[in-house]
């Protein structure tokens, strides 16, 4: 897409006209005298030359303002979106994260394995097609019955995985009870401390809000953290993992819909890698298509071509007036 990185230079075009006028006046014999007309004869460029001479001045300044508005076009391999957003991951660790009904390869793994190449892929893609949030802040958190911040936001994404590969289920009751609430409460003042003002956050979790009263006596409900994430404008996508289909799955399931649907964002249920791959690479789509405007980090300058052709027509300009086109007054 052309553009002029300075446009205003175009201002400079209504100085042509004048200068113009400067030029032809400049350029009509001034010589009043008997002995003109016995010069009328010798080598001299005629009126033709004239205003060939005074078309190619009010070209060559044409081509100044043209290269002091600096065309431009983007070279669009190095497009990236205009808007960032912040980007905060919420990891169930609890103790059923380590259930090893999905595969990888053929290969049974447990539920967090399986999360882990799925939030990869979100972040980094895997083509052009699906080439995942690469660009954006991003930050980890872990939960079971209490949060931990892993890793804070950041745009270094190979930093948030090392501390991903080394999370580990929380396996010892009743430690290992999920905390969804205060989970996305800690994501939520993570994210408003950032300063993009898109954020979005991934819930990952394979089980109920089912934290005891007594372990964490004033823990949020899911919902209620949804209203806080509301009122600041969080979009929350949720993914509810597992092969599970007994009520409760249901039941956590219902809740994670209502917490999406209230905050924007949309929820999923992944029963096998393969659909925990395609939630990642569709949350990758919806959030790129929220993107209205792109920013270039390199650009093809046309300004130095055209300097140089105007260069070369004054020179040539110059040339022909001092030989071919040469006058005597």
């Amino acid at each position: 897409m052309f553009h002029f990185a300075r446009p205003e230079a175009f201002w400079l075009l209504f100085l042509l006209l004048p200068l113009a006028f400067w030029a032809w006046s400049r350029s009509r014999a001034a010589l009043r005298h008997s002995l003109a007309a016995s010069l009328a004869g010798l080598n001299h460029g005629g009126w033709w030359a004239r205003w060939l001479g005074l078309l190619a001045r009010i070209l060559v300044l044409a081509l100044i303002v043209l290269a002091l508005s600096q065309p431009r076009w983007p070279d669009l391999q190095t497009r990236i979106p205009a808007e960032s957003v912040a980007l905060q991951l919420v990891l169930d660790v609890s103790g059923s994260m380590s259930e090893q009904d999905f595969a990888i390869d053929g290969k049974q793994v447990a539920r967090l394995e399986a999360a882990r190449k799925a939030l990869r892929l979100l972040l980094v893609g895997e083509d052009e097609k699906h080439n995942g949030l690469r660009s954006e802040m991003a930050g980890l958190l872990t939960f079971a019955a209490r949060t931990e911040q892993v890793c804070p936001p950041t745009l270094s994404h190979n930093a948030l995985f090392r501390t991903l590969d080394r999370v580990q289920p929380v396996g010892v009751p009743p430690d290992s009870a999920t905390n969804i609430g205060d989970a996305m409460a800690m994501g939520i003042d993570l994210l408003s401390r950032t300063r993009p003002r898109q954020k979005v956050m991934v819930v990952l979790s394979d089980g109920e809000h089912n934290v005891p009263p007594d372990l964490v006596p004033d823990a949020l409900k899911p919902r209620q953290a949804a209203r806080l994430a509301q009122g600041l404008g969080i979009r929350v996508y949720t993914i509810s993992v597992g092969s599970k289909a007994d009520d409760a799955a249901l039941q956590a399931e219902s809740v994670m819909e209502d917490v999406a649907r209230m905050t924007g964002g949309s929820s999923f249920r992944a029963r096998d890698t393969e659909g925990l791959l395609e939630i990642c690479r569709e949350i990758d789509r919806l959030e790129k298509t929220r993107v209205q405007s792109f920013q270039y980090l390199r650009w093809h300058e046309a300004y130095p071509w055209i300097g140089a052709a105007a260069s070369c027509f004054l020179s040539s300009l110059l040339w022909l007036e001092y030989t071919r086109w040469r006058r005597l007054p």
